[in-house]
């Protein structure tokens, strides 16, 4: 492997070493949490620096621990959400109407969905006609985003009528086997 030599950012010294550090991160119920990451350390003048490399680390190592103190969806979790529905990260984004490159952060660990797109995301999770609500919400025809296969026919109910709207197509969803109910806790 072709390592590139590291020199110090303000002396220019070749006398550096990877450390651990520790770093806090505040959650949004105010607990300072610690992680510990790697960053480089210069022998010479004493400056502390990261890498290109590190400083990822160190996006996804606080991102992880935000995302477990606050009970979000893992990046591995969204990503088998995204590839149930068969969509690239951008047809996702469209669907949700996400900013660019947001799944992309998410999926790849570098940055942790809020609250509201974890709940979205448990919603949809498995559920069809619950995306298809949303992805037509947000202006898009689920056959315009390559996936079709099943017809979920939605009611809008205005006062005490109701009304069918047109079925929604979709082409490539796999089939989702219907849950069991739960059996009531006999007294």
């Amino acid at each position: 492997m072709n390592e590139r030599q590291v020199l110090c950012p303000v002396c220019g010294s070749n006398e550096v070493r990877v450390v651990p550090m520790a770093r806090r991160v505040r959650a949004q119920d105010g607990t300072e949490l610690e992680f510990t990451v790697s960053i480089t350390k210069c022998g010479r003048c004493g400056e502390e620096f990261y890498t290109r490399e590190q400083s990822l680390a160190s996006s996804r190592a606080s991102a992880a621990t935000l995302r477990e103190r606050e009970g979000l969806l893992s990046p591995d979790r969204i990503r088998a959400i995204r590839d149930f529905y068969g969509l690239t990260q951008a047809e996702f984004e469209k669907a949700l109407r996400l900013g660019p490159k947001t799944v992309v952060r998410w999926e790849s660990g570098t940055v942790r969905q809020g609250a509201t797109a974890n709940s979205l995301l448990l919603a949809i999770e498995g559920n069809p006609v619950a995306f298809a609500k949303v992805a037509e919400a947000n202006g898009l025809e689920p056959a315009t985003l390559g996936v079709s296969g099943y017809t979920i026919v939605s009611k809008v109910v205005s006062g005490s009528t109701s009304v069918a709207r047109e079925p929604i197509q979709f082409r490539n969803f796999r089939k989702v086997k219907p849950v069991p109910p739960k059996k009531a806790a006999m007294g």
